[in-house]
């Protein structure tokens, strides 16, 4: 509605109660009106331009009202106390006492100035109180969130069709199992009769990858040329040897694990297992190596035999 006709309103009003208004009084209420137009519009001006700075639709995602202060407070560091209820749409007496919660928190400071209206501003601390205060509300979130899940966890005895349905899926699984390793001894029993009386070659397999064809004495395996593959034993501990020309792999098979060491290139490479790495040291005179002089055992057996080269690969990266 035009000023023009609040003036016309107003006046037919006053005509009615009797009231006679002079228009020099009539031009003041109108410009009193004009005025109070102006300040509630630059004021919806004000609360728009503030609401688009301080992006106050994340701000209300907050759950509650004393949330959406602190963040308000965070985001534009200071706020007048009195723009807070047309911001956040709270009431001027929530918005002053959620305030002194917060102050009383030490989250915030109420500041009284000498003029102007009363304002919201962040608290001050420095690195090291800030490190402290987030450290003990997350220690305080993680209590809460263990004490509602003991409080919510509850345990539901299954019902009776649900233990009989579970009984017989472990009795089938039983079942199946069962069936496989049957099948599986009675392929295994069905090759062996196949291969019974057949003659046996001259080269027989010691593992996958590695032919054994002729006996040869250590000297001749650790002479340094040729490929050999050893079984030994000494002082009741089993050793395997596997060699190409100089290179040599064995494994010692101990009560607690077997130790794995490579010999090549003058260095000796023992496995860690605990860590998964290869510890590297140079070898000595004392060494026993192919090419050099073979090691001092209680018995051992030795053949030719056909050998993965890459069974004495390390990676580099797994080298110390």
């Amino acid at each position: 509605m035009s000023l023009y006709k609040k003036g016309i309103e107003i006046e037919s009003r006053a005509k009615k109660l009797k009231l006679v208004l002079s228009e020099k009084e009539m031009q003041k209420f109108k410009e009193k009106v004009s005025k109070e137009e102006v300040k509630e519009e630059v004021k919806e001006e004000v609360k728009k331009e503030v609401k688009n700075e301080l992006n106050v639709g994340d701000i209300k995602k907050y759950k509650t009202n004393i949330d959406k202060i602190l963040r308000l407070v965070e985001t534009s560091k200071n706020v007048e106390i009195e723009e807070i209820p047309h911001i956040l749409d709270i009431p001027t007496d929530r918005v002053e006492s959620l305030a002194k919660i917060l102050e009383r928190h030490d989250l915030i400071d109420i500041y009284y100035p000498t003029v102007g209206s009363v304002e919201l501003r962040i608290k001050k601390f420095s690195k090291k109180q800030r490190k402290v205060i987030e450290k003990a509300g997350e220690e305080k979130k993680e209590k809460k969130e263990k004490k509602n899940f003991f409080k919510n966890f509850k345990f539901k005895m299954p019902s009776r069709k649900t233990i009989s349905l579970a009984i017989v899926v472990l009795i089938l699984i039983g079942i199946v199992i069962g069936g496989f390793f049957l099948i599986k001894f009675m392929i295994a029993n069905f090759d062996s009769e196949e291969i019974e009386g057949d003659e046996v070659d001259t080269v027989d397999i010691i593992e996958e990858g590695v032919f054994v064809e002729d006996s040869v004495t250590l000297e001749v395996a650790f002479s340094g040329v040729g490929s050999y593959y050893c079984d030994a034993t000494k002082s009741g501990i089993n050793t395997e040897y596997w060699i190409i020309d100089e290179t040599e792999k064995l494994i010692t098979h101990l009560d607690g694990g077997d130790m794995v060491v490579i010999i090549k290139e003058e260095s000796i490479y023992t496995f860690m297992s605990s860590i998964g790495t290869w510890l590297e040291v140079p070898v000595t005179e004392d060494t026993s190596r192919p090419g050099v002089k073979p090691p001092v055992l209680d018995s051992v057996d030795c053949v030719t035999a056909e050998i993965d080269p890459t069974i004495f690969d390390i990676a580099e990266e797994n080298i110390e």
